[in-house]
């Protein structure tokens, strides 16, 4: 089965609702759980990491923050105006069902991992059964019939060391 990773601390930090610095507090952590940092410097995070130290991931967070800064121009026509808002929006709802996504990949890897669990327990009641119902239909060795050892008259009794015979004095 596969891990789901996400690429990078930031959207880490994004997915989860906790700040860049608090991510880069616990990649000590996150690297116990599993998350590497490939050749070009780049974090993979699998979400079982981010399930290991403590974290949720929220499916709702946007992708970009907007800045303070106004995102217009004066120099901007109406048309672009609108084609701008339209995209931001479709860029918040493309980072919602992302975020959605990664969620539910990972609950549906979860519960894969219980169907082929029980999947196993099930083969093996099945091989259980099998064996049984083998051992139900075999017929029973039969036995030589032997006669019953004779049994002395009279048994013998031990007191200590000595034998002493019933009836014998």
């Amino acid at each position: 089965m596969t891990d789901h990773r996400i690429t990078g601390l930031a959207e880490v930090a994004r997915l989860c609702g906790v700040s860049l610095s608090t991510v880069n507090r616990k990649v000590g952590k996150l690297r116990d759980f599993g998350a590497e940092k490939d050749s070009d410097g780049v974090w993979h995070v699998p979400v079982t990491a981010i399930e290991g130290v403590g974290w949720k991931i929220k499916a709702d967070m946007p992708r970009h923050a907007t800045p303070d800064m106004p995102v217009t121009r004066s120099d901007m026509s109406p048309e672009t105006l609108e084609i701008r808002a339209q995209l931001d929006s479709l860029r918040e709802e493309l980072a919602t069902l992302r975020g959605r996504l990664v969620a539910a990949e990972a609950a549906a890897e979860k519960w894969q991992m219980i169907a082929a669990e029980r999947l196993q327990n099930l083969d093996d009641l099945r091989l259980a059964q099998r064996l049984l119902e083998a051992r139900n239909v075999e017929p029973a060795p039969e036995q030589e019939s032997t006669p019953a050892p004779a049994e002395p008259e009279q048994p013998a009794i031990w007191f200590g060391r000595f034998r002493r015979m019933r009836g014998h004095g």
